[in-house]
């Protein structure tokens, strides 16, 4: 990637909701990336096996007023955040400033670096 793009993702990345983009609802209940609804997570716990290679973890969030018609199948986005103090230590742990980019390659010399995800 260019500069310019690492700028723009570690921009997007970094970006925080605003009040008001924390208190949005929309009267028909219809959400997009551009005005999403936040919701919080109230459980999340690993379903897979200890003996699985695969890891599945059922999440439940919070949609109490989103107003959202729900039916089977339909999917639902998520725009993680992370905890300022655990981005925070990981920066000083890796002796990393925060606007560094970083490549990830792959350790065995293949094009994914993230072998176990499809």
């Amino acid at each position: 990637p260019t500069v310019e793009q690492a700028r723009q993702v570690l921009q997007a990345e970094g970006a925080q909701p605003t009040v008001e983009q924390l208190v949005h609802r929309d009267s028909a209940g219809l959400y997009s990336t551009e005005k999403p609804f936040y919701a919080r997570m109230t459980d999340a716990r690993l379903e897979s096996a200890e003996w699985s290679d695969r890891r599945v973890l059922h999440m439940e969030f919070d949609v109490q007023g989103a107003g959202m018609p729900w039916l089977a199948g339909d999917s639902l986005g998520v725009i993680p955040r992370n905890s300022p103090d655990v981005v925070a230590a990981s920066l000083a742990c890796m002796e990393l400033q925060a606007n560094t980019v970083v490549s990830v390659g792959a350790l065995d010399g293949g094009k994914n670096p993230l072998h176990h995800l499809p």
